[in-house]
């Protein structure tokens, strides 16, 4: 089978793929219609072999939006969970640096409130 070589959208592949598989299918049904003289039952096997064709790459191109859809789930999650320890481990600095700052303050204001004034 050839390879797709235009750029199309997903949704525009499926719709143009299932416009597709629709048209086959009503000539398949219109061949079938007809009187046995007339069926072409070469054709008809041709017809029969692009819709599986065209429903397999259906299926293929599904379970590979699935599958990167759940790639892409996983890599939110780790960035999510990433998010959260950044959070928390900023947190625990922000923590750290306020003890500092006020053990800091204390002992600068208890050192200015014990120093004798001078006269």
């Amino acid at each position: 089978m050839k390879e797709n070589t235009l750029k199309l959208s997903f949704e525009m592949y499926e719709e143009l793929k299932e416009t597709l598989i629709k048209t086959l299918r009503t000539e398949l049904a219109e061949a079938r219609s007809q009187p046995a003289a007339t069926i072409d039952t070469d054709a008809i096997k041709q017809l029969q072999i692009r819709i599986l064709q065209l429903e397999q790459t259906q299926t293929r191109i599904s379970e590979a939006q699935q599958e990167r859809g759940h790639r892409i789930e996983q890599r939110l999650q780790a960035i999510s969970e990433r998010q959260e320890q950044i959070s928390e481990d900023l947190g625990t600095q922000i923590s750290e640096v306020d003890e500092k700052v006020a053990g800091a303050v204390y002992r600068t204001l208890s050192g200015v409130a014990t120093r004798p004034r001078p006269v």
